[in-house]
Parts: structure tokens; C-alpha cells; sequence
């Protein structure tokens, strides 16, 4: 029986050979560039096959290779979310802790000179430059915390990049990895599909190359999925990383106008000069209009590059078939059927049941990767439309603040009774103005903190953290890439 089974092989193989040389044609390699020795023709396969078992056990061992290349390719996914545009633990509360110094001293200044001002309405020749100099110097002081403040959380952020960067995450670096895979693995795959076309050409191996054939859909789907997992990873993080660094940049910009603001108001008082509010003026006008513009000029400027990832992200997802993950799961259905195994979580057993265990739990990833990333889009789209709010009424009435100094210091800018008066009635309008601002920007601070520390709690008990879920994920990469290295 033996010998009848090697002379049918050999019969095979030599039909092959008459084959081949009547079409005088081979098979086209895309990426011979790349792999030259991976692109042999079917007539030079068919001379170095044996029997069918050496056929067979080549692709089981390129199936291996290939499914350890992919599992290389997802740690880096996963490194490279872990390491790009994270925070640190306490990065929010300590940036909320300098805003709130800087909210409460203008809370505080606008309460000083709002109550100085009102209690001289009739009286403005009895105002006390003492108390409206100090309630000046206090809310530059404020502004100078917050200016400050924004300026260290963008240098933190800057070296977090550089940091990352380092090992290797930098957008260029981090792209010519993933291609380097991305080509060692369409490499392989080529190979692969070679070794099929001798299969499906040997009638002793037909039905061997009809599974190797699903088989290989689901290693293109598992290939393609982690490569849009990448380009995922890639965008939001840069995306964060723009408008993170835009935001401490405005923060910085519209905080310090207002404390030049602040200097001059001190000015005003300091010199007897009402000219001095007229520059005053000018300048919280700026700083209020950014106060309003902040949100949504950051966000346009992380849309703005995660628009311009997307187009260099191209070389990485250009071949990419498979977009959805119903694909790989009806893949890994008919694949299921035709081996005929059970998955039941084991990791032991035939070379097969160990791979559809590590199909299955990708496709079990991919699911949660997929549905995380949809829970952190509809909150990042909450608290953008929050702080759009919270930005356009603090802003507001910052803005409003400024458009008063700046009338007075236009209209009233002599040393009459009357310019007194003007310039006394509408600075009280403009310190009461302000208070509710700084009040609403103070409660939603905290807020913000507040909720986003209880949530990290709940997230934390129930081990749904993005470290901790991502820490696990690659733990269960490592130990399928064990058990697929035994023999």
C-alpha cells in the first residue's frame, strides 16, 4: 500500500513537470523585491516534493510562521497604544489643581473689586486704589498659575513624545515597522499559496488544499483586521496627541494675554491713568475669544491631523481586503466545519485546534477592541460637547469683561467726575460680569476630575482599565505564541 501511495505521488509530480513545461508559464509573485527566495515556481516545487505528507507539513509549518508574525504584529499594536499619548496617573488632577488656583484668584479679585466698586457707585472719588491694585495684582497672579501651568503639562507632553519615540513609536519608525511585518507576512502567505497550487494539482491532496485554502482566508483576515487595528491605534493617538498639544498652547496664549491684561488694569490704577484701560481692554478681549475658541480650534486641529495620519497610513492599508470582522468570523466558521474540532478554550491538542484557539480569541479581540473604541468615541464626543459649552459661556462673560474696559477706556479715558463715574459704573458691571464665569469654570473642573476618578475606580474593580485590558491582552498573546512554538 505504501509503495502504491509514492508512485502515485511521483506520477503526480511528473504530470506537473509535462504541465508546466507545455504552458512554459509559472506562477507571478507580487513581492519578489522582497522575497526572492520565497518565490519559486510550481515545476521547482514539484522536483523538491518527496511525498504528500512533506507538502503538507511545509504548510502546516508556514501556517505557524505566519500566525507568530501576526501575533508580532498585534504586540506592537498594543505597545504602541500603551506608549503613545498616555498620560500619567495624576497628570489630570494636577493640571485641574493650577486651574483651579488660577479660577479661584479671579473669582476672588472680581469679588474684591466688584464689591469695592458697587459700594462707590455715587462716590467714585473714594475708591481705594489699595484694594483695587491688590484684586489686580491677585488675578494676575491667577493667570500667571494657569499660563504656567499649561505651559509644563505641554512640556511633559513633549517629552512623553520624545520618549516615545525612543523606543521606536515615532510615526515614521513605528509605520516602517509595521510595513517590515507587513511584508515578511505577505511574503510567507505568497509561499503558502504556492505549496496550495502543487496541493490542489495532486489528487492525493485535494481535500488537504481545500482546508489549507480556508485556512489561508482567515490568515489574510486575521493580517488585514491587525493592520486596520494599527492604523486605528496610529490615528487617535496622533489625533490626541494634536489636540493635546493645541490645547496647552491656547491655554498658554489666552492666560497669559489676560495677566498682561491684569498688569495694565494695575497700571490704570497705580499711574491715574484711564488710558490704561483702554490696552487693558484689548487684551482680555483677546484672551476672552479664546477662552470661547479653545475647544473647538484644538478639536479642528486634531481633526485636521488625524486627516493627514489617514493619508499616510495608506502604504500600510493599501492591500487590505478585509474591513469587517464578520468576514473573519464567517471565515473562521467554515474553517471550524471543515476541521471538524470543538473550541473549547483548550490550548493543547493537534497543531490544528491549536490554531483555531488563536483564531478564535482574536476574533474575540478584535470584538472588544472594536467595542471599547466605540464606548471612548461617544465620551469623547460628550465631554468635547461639554467643554464647548463650559468654554463658550466662560468665555463669554470673560469677553464681555473685556468689551467694557475697552469702552470705557475709549470713551472715558479723561480725569473728569464724569469719566469717573462711567468708568467706575461699567468696571462694577464688568467684575460682577466675570464672577458666574469663574464660578462655572471652577464647579466644572471639578466635575471633570471627579467623574473621571470615579469612573477609573469603577473600570479598575472590574479590570476594564485600558492598561490593564491591553496588559492582559498581551499576556494571552505570549502564551498562544508558547503553545504554538511547542512541538
Amino acid at each position: 500500500m505504501a509503495l502504491t501511495t509514492k508512485l502515485l505521488s511521483k506520477v503526480a509530480n511528473i504530470t506537473l513537470i509535462v504541465l508546466m513545461l507545455i504552458e512554459s508559464n509559472s506562477i507571478a509573485f507580487a513581492k519578489t523585491s522582497l522575497h526572492p527566495i520565497l518565490t519559486p515556481t510550481i515545476a521547482n516545487i514539484a522536483l523538491q516534493k518527496d511525498d504528500a505528507d512533506d507538502c503538507a507539513n511545509r504548510i502546516d509549518l508556514l501556517t505557524r510562521q505566519i500566525i507568530i508574525k501576526e501575533i508580532e504584529l498585534k504586540k506592537f499594536n498594543i505597545h504602541y497604544k500603551m506608549e503613545v499619548g498616555e498620560k500619567g496617573r495624576w497628570s489630570g488632577w494636577r493640571y485641574a489643581a493650577f486651574q483651579e488656583g488660577n479660577y479661584c484668584a479671579n473669582l476672588a479679585a472680581g469679588i474684591a473689586g466688584a464689591g469695592e466698586r458697587t459700594s462707590h457707585l455715587r462716590t467714585p472719588d473714594h475708591l481705594s486704589p489699595h484694594k483695587l491694585g491688590v484684586a489686580n495684582i491677585t488675578s494676575m497672579i491667577g493667570y500667571i498659575i494657569g499660563a504656567g501651568s499649561a505651559a509644563l503639562e505641554l512640556a511633559i507632553t513633549e517629552y512623553h513624545d520624545h520618549q516615545a519615540s525612543k523606543l521606536g513609536f515615532s510615526p515614521n519608525m513605528a509605520m516602517k515597522h509595521v510595513l517590515t511585518l507587513k511584508n515578511e507576512i505577505d511574503g510567507l502567505l505568497l509561499e503558502r499559496d504556492a505549496l496550495i497550487k502543487i496541493e490542489q494539482a495532486a489528487p492525493l491532496l485535494h481535500d488537504h488544499a481545500e482546508i489549507d485554502t480556508i485556512e489561508g482566508k482567515v490568515l489574510r483576515d486575521l493580517s488585514d483586521l491587525t493592520l486596520l487595528e494599527y492604523e486605528r491605534y496610529h490615528i487617535k493617538a496622533r489625533r490626541f496627541v494634536a489636540f493635546q498639544k493645541s490645547l496647552y498652547l491656547f491655554d498658554m496664549t489666552k492666560y497669559t494675554i489676560a495677566s498682561v491684561g491684569a498688569y495694565f488694569t494695575y497700571m490704570a490704577q497705580h499711574k491715574h491713568d484711564r488710558k490704561w484701560n483702554l490696552k487693558a481692554g484689548i487684551m482680555y478681549d483677546i484672551s476672552g475669544a479664546l477662552i470661547i475658541a479653545t475647544p473647538y480650534a484644538s478639536r479642528g486641529i486634531g481633526i485636521i491631523a488625524e486627516k493627514l495620519q489617514k493619508h499616510l497610513m495608506h502604504p500600510v492599508i493599501a492591500e487590505v481586503r478585509t474591513r469587517e470582522l464578520a468576514t473573519l468570523q464567517t471565515d473562521e466558521e467554515i474553517l471550524q466545519k471543515a476541521y471538524k474540532v470543538e473550541i473549547n478554550g483548550a490550548v493543547s491538542g493537534s497543531p490544528q485546534l491549536k490554531r483555531m484557539v488563536v483564531y478564535h480569541k482574536e476574533s474575540d479581540n478584535f470584538h472588544s477592541s472594536l467595542l471599547q473604541a466605540l464606548d471612548q468615541e461617544r465620551a469623547g464626543k460628550l465631554t468635547a460637547t461639554q467643554n464647548m459649552i463650559a468654554g463658550t459661556f466662560t468665555g463669554g462673560t470673560h469677553l464681555a469683561n473685556g468689551i467694557l474696559y475697552t469702552v470705557v477706556g475709549d470713551i472715558a479715558s479723561g480725569n473728569s467726575r464724569r469719566d469717573a463715574r462711567v468708568t467706575n459704573c461699567n468696571l462694577a458691571a464688568g467684575a460682577i460680569t466675570s464672577l458666574p464665569g469663574n464660578t462655572v469654570a471652577i464647579l466644572d473642573t471639578l466635575r471633570i476630575q471627579v467623574q473621571a476618578e470615579i469612573l477609573r475606580h469603577k473600570y479598575a474593580k472590574e479590570g476594564k482599565l485600558p492598561q490593564q485590558l491591553l496588559k492582559g491582552r498581551l499576556t494571552q498573546l505570549n502564551q498562544m505564541e508558547q503553545q504554538l512554538n511547542k512541538p
